[in-house]
């Protein structure tokens, strides 16, 4: 039985709960963090799939279950990279032609995720977040040095298409750059897209929110 916070929830969305449970849903999550995992349960009361993170924190060099690891990067961040390409695989595996990926922290509203599930239908990649970062090089003609807005993996919709080329190029022998950058990158030429600039549908919890709830 939905709680009174998940029945509020719910009313809150358009769409009908079946066709929001047409769409695989995936949760990156750590298991020595099952408060990140049931504060997220509580604000997402809907089927999903939760998905045990690579744990690279500390590390210098972090392998997956099968034995991938990602250079360039920090631990922390190889994890989050190995954690997400899990997820890639595994839905491409099981044939999903859509899917969407949370971090166990985002703090969503759900009005604009409900927005940003009903845009998605048109794109590759649909992104209902967008994060801050660190950018110490270039990565494409839209990113410069210095701190930049980029399309974040707090919470996307991506199809089957722009799996597989995640996949393959993670593949591809060499330095990988933060995940936020990689699935953003425009050189693969996918169709793209988020909210309007300045409006977030998710972020990261903890961070400063334009939310209207």
């Amino acid at each position: 039985m939905l709680t009174a916070l998940a029945v509020g929830i719910a009313s809150a969305f358009s769409m009908k709960q079946e066709e929001l449970q047409s769409i695989p849903v995936y949760v990156v999550n750590l298991k020595e963090r099952p408060e990140r995992l049931q504060r997220f349960k509580r604000s997402f009361p809907w089927p999903h799939t939760v998905w045990e993170a690579v744990d690279g924190r500390g590390k210098d060099i972090v392998y997956d279950s099968n034995g991938m690891t990602i250079q360039g990067l920090t631990g922390g961040e190889a994890g989050c990279f190995l954690s997400h390409y899990g997820i890639w695989k595994d839905a491409v595996k099981r044939g999903y032609s859509r899917f969407l990926v949370f971090e166990d922290d985002a703090d969503c509203d759900v009005r604009r995720l409900n927005d940003a599930i009903n845009e998605s239908w048109k794109y590759d990649v649909f992104y209902a977040s967008t994060n801050y970062v660190h950018n110490p090089g270039t990565v494409g003609p839209k990113l410069t040095k210095g701190f930049e807005y980029v399309f974040g993996a707090t919470a996307y919709v991506v199809t089957n298409k722009a799996a597989q080329r995640f996949i393959e190029d993670t593949l591809i022998p060499g330095d990988k750059p933060p995940l936020d950058l990689f699935i953003s990158s425009p050189d693969r030429r996918l169709n793209q897209a988020a909210l309007s600039k300045g409006v977030h549908a998710c972020k990261p919890r903890g961070e400063q929110s334009d939310s209207v709830l």
